[in-house]
């Protein structure tokens, strides 16, 4: 039958008080289906210090009951209700041949019967899975202990039997660079009455990027820190943000003070900045209102002013950030910008990389990104705020035995806790040693890995930007014929 929180709740009744450490709960992780239904074995470990109910589902959580997250569905059945005991539990789930079984997962999670609960009720317990599969083989990870079975990444392994995805970081980072030389006036573009379009590149070391992915929330402008800021509006703008190979060199000869490489920076041809196969993604477009009202204070040359983002572009951390401002139709145009000189002695190699309108030779209009071609190229880097979070934590596997000499790997089956706003994502290779030898290369699907005796994994595990919740993933199953 189906469990119902009143049942949860007038249990509660039958309680004994909760020990410190509490039982482990576990399950075979994955099973083959047969045509007289699935066996799983299932067991509590320890002593159990108050009566229990363990609940199943074919769906899993979280769900939230009385403050506390269960890792099963909103339909659970009640497999068992037993009394405590001194010396532990095991049993079994009989699961019929249902259709369409292989490839899903039973979750199940114990529940003790408790007063002393932080709810009053009761206290969730450990929650495991089973994945079905119908191979005569399957390659499984049940992450029992991710860390010392050899999982790499930056995930956080904090949970028995689980991997759960690192916490979601925030950070802020200006493009002010301590080296460089302030420029003595503002520069007007991209915020260019008549028109502008302006590519500007940021570094990695600009960005304070670790290598890690994250996402860009918000980007802000500093104006110029010698006038006052001015009220303006523009009826179109547009940002867009990409990566790009192009990563200047400001470095500069000892001898002649001269750039050691001026052609490393941006091309007046904005095409040529961008990513064959990669476009660019629009993250704002529409009028912006420059508002004094809006600056966010916190740099000692000034306050900054938001651009207006309505989505977040994802960085990967590693190559250089492209951002392509598209302007038009200002009323004013009386606010500069700040900006940096990254080399003195000439200017390349650019920073930026602008299509600006003249008064009375406006860029085309009502589109300025129909400008292909830049007239200035210079090293003059805007000093430019950005809002990052991390969301994306990964985990990779050691490489696993199929057992198989020449395998062919079919869909995984993945057992997950998902709140809202997450993500899990799988990505596989094959190789033909249990050291990586003859590897293929990383794909998401599976068959990349056929043919090859050992497979290898990396769980990337995205969080929720916005309440920080991030994903757990207590088992995968990959069926092997």
């Amino acid at each position: 039958m189906k469990t119902t929180l009143p049942l949860l709740c007038a249990a509660a009744m039958l309680c004994q008080p909760g020990r410190a450490q509490d039982p482990v709960f576990k399950m075979t992780p994955a099973v083959r289906v047969s045509p007289g239904g699935s066996l799983i074995s299932w067991s509590l470990t320890g002593a159990i210090p108050a009566p229990y109910v363990l609940l199943a589902d074919l769906t899993g959580g979280p769900v939230q009951a009385f403050g506390e997250d269960l890792l099963v569905g909103f339909s659970p059945v009640v497999v068992r209700f037993a009394p405590a005991s001194s010396t532990g539990a095991f049993g079994t789930i009989q699961v019929p041949p249902l259709p369409r079984l292989p490839g899903m997962v039973l979750y199940a999670q114990p529940v003790l019967l408790t007063p002393q609960a932080r709810n009053g009720f009761f206290r969730p317990l450990n929650g495991a899975s089973t994945a079905f599969h119908s191979a005569p083989f399957a390659v499984v990870a049940d992450f029992t202990d991710p860390i010392t079975d050899g999982y790499q990444g930056t995930y956080n392994g904090d949970v028995f039997g689980h991997v759960r995805g690192g916490a979601v970081l925030r950070r802020t980072k200006d493009t002010w660079d301590p080296q460089a030389s302030l420029l003595g006036w503002g520069i007007q573009s991209p915020l260019n009455p008549a028109g502008s379009r302006e590519q500007m590149v940021f570094r990695r070391q600009d960005l304070g990027g670790n290598g890690e992915p994250e996402l860009i929330t918000a980007v802000r402008w500093m104006p110029f820190r010698g006038a006052g800021l001015l009220l303006d509006k523009f009826a179109q703008f547009e940002l867009r943000m990409g990566h790009t190979a192009v990563t200047p060199d400001y470095s500069v000869d000892p001898i002649s003070a001269l750039a050691r490489a001026p052609g490393s920076g941006l091309s007046a041809t904005f095409k040529n900045n961008e990513l064959l196969g990669e476009p660019t993604v629009r993250v704002a477009s529409g009028p912006y209102t420059l508002d004094p009202a809006n600056r966010v204070f916190g740099h000692f040359l000034g306050p900054f002013l938001p651009y207006p983002l309505t989505k977040s572009f994802a960085w990967d951390g590693v190559r250089s950030l492209l951002l392509d401002v598209r302007a038009a139709q200002g009323l004013a145009g009386v606010n500069g910008m700040q900006v940096q000189l990254m080399l003195q002695s000439g200017p390349l190699p650019a920073a930026r990389a602008v299509a600006g309108g003249l008064p009375g030779l406006p860029l085309p209009l009502p589109n300025p990104g129909a400008a292909t071609q830049a007239n200035i190229l210079d090293c003059a880097m805007p000093i430019m705020q950005f809002d990052f979070v991390r969301v994306e934590t990964t985990a990779r596997s050691p490489w696993h035995d199929s057992g198989r000499a020449a395998p062919n790997y079919s869909l995984p089956v993945l057992a997950v806790s998902l709140p809202s706003g997450t993500l899990v994502t799988v990505r596989f290779r094959g190789a033909d040693t249990a050291v990586g030898g003859n590897a293929t290369a990383w794909s998401d699907s599976q068959d990349v890995a056929d043919g090859h005796r050992f497979l290898q994994f990396e769980l990337h595990l995205f969080g929720d930007p916005i309440s920080g919740a991030v994903p757990l993933v207590d088992t995968l199953a990959v069926p092997v014929f």
